[in-house]
């Protein structure tokens, strides 16, 4: 079973950290380059799709999802299996405006743009805050928030990657890259400056199922909000915390094996994780698989 902490790291190194810039365009996609999932074991979810390759449907353990899109093409509701229904509105060819039905965490959030199409600014309505980007040649240089007239500045890029951010009480996470983008260090440290704990990760060839979920490919989106990763599979990541006596001692270790289909995409994902236990001992669990299978990829 993977730790909180990994689970939490995955996911934004995945899904925040680096995003793929692509320009925003009312263009229908070329067919032939378009490969979306079908169904992702992990959470027994199924995609499916109409003859414009955009999602009308998403089923899985937990309900089901409904996309519905104006004649344009562009997503102008998703409607859960609850009954509940967010909608979405859109200026010049991109998202404007989201509207979350009653009880949701947020209630509406209005998206503004540069004059390069790039996502400038974001207000919440419901937790009162903006975020505003800037950039640099397309590349994220600054990233400001702004809560009831507080601002901050959580997120420091370099050459377009977030490499470090800082939370409310001065405690910091850093984060280091290979040559091709891809995170390989992930280090916490307290508010003294201290590291607390890491992740070191390595990879091989590969493209992670992730860049295949439809909503990256919902015409308008900016890309900001999407969840495109750099080419890459991770292949191992071990985590370290730090000891009563300062030193460091490896706590967890995951490692993965892949089967690729013909465009690099992971058919079958194999993890074997392991993790010291409340004895020390080393316990390594038995290796758990996921499969994956895709719309329109070359197999």
């Amino acid at each position: 079973m993977k730790s909180p902490l990994y689970q939490f790291i995955t996911w934004f190194v995945l899904c925040t950290i680096t995003v793929g810039f692509n320009s925003c365009s009312d263009k229908e996609p070329t067919p032939e380059k378009v490969c979306k999932l079908l169904t992702n074991g992990s959470y027994q979810t199924t995609y499916e799709y109409d003859n414009r390759y955009n999602l009308i449907r998403l089923s899985g353990n937990g309900g089901s999802i409904t996309y519905n899109y104006d004649k344009k093409g562009f997503l102008s509701e998703e409607i859960h299996s609850d009954g509940k229904a967010i909608k979405y509105e859109y200026k010049n060819g991109l998202l404007s405006k989201i509207t979350y039905p009653a009880g949701s965490f947020d209630i509406e959030a209005i998206y503004e743009y540069d004059a390069q199409q790039q996502l400038s600014k974001s207000t919440h309505k419901t937790t009162r805050y903006t975020i505003t980007r800037n950039y640099n040649n397309g590349m994220p240089i600054s990233f400001f928030r702004n809560e009831n007239g507080t601002i901050t500045q959580p997120f420091q890029y370099d050459n377009g990657r977030v490499i470090r951010i800082i939370q409310g009480d001065r405690s910091y996470q850093t984060y280091d890259y290979d040559s091709r983008g891809r995170n390989t260090l992930y280090t916490k440290y307290d508010n003294t400056g201290k590291i607390t704990e890491y992740i070191e990760y390595t990879y091989q060839d590969g493209l992670e199922p992730l860049n295949a979920i439809p909503n990256n490919f919902f015409k308008g989106f900016p890309d900001e909000i999407k969840n495109i990763s750099p080419n890459g599979l991770i292949k191992q990541s071990t985590y370290y915390k730090r000891q009563a006596n300062n030193s460091f001692i490896k706590e967890s270790e995951s490692n993965y094996g892949y089967v690729l289909n013909r465009k690099g995409y992971p058919t079958v994902v194999s993890q074997t994780y392991s993790y010291r236990n409340s004895t020390g001992t080393w316990v390594t669990n038995n290796t758990y698989k996921t499969t994956y299978s895709y719309f329109n990829c070359e197999e």
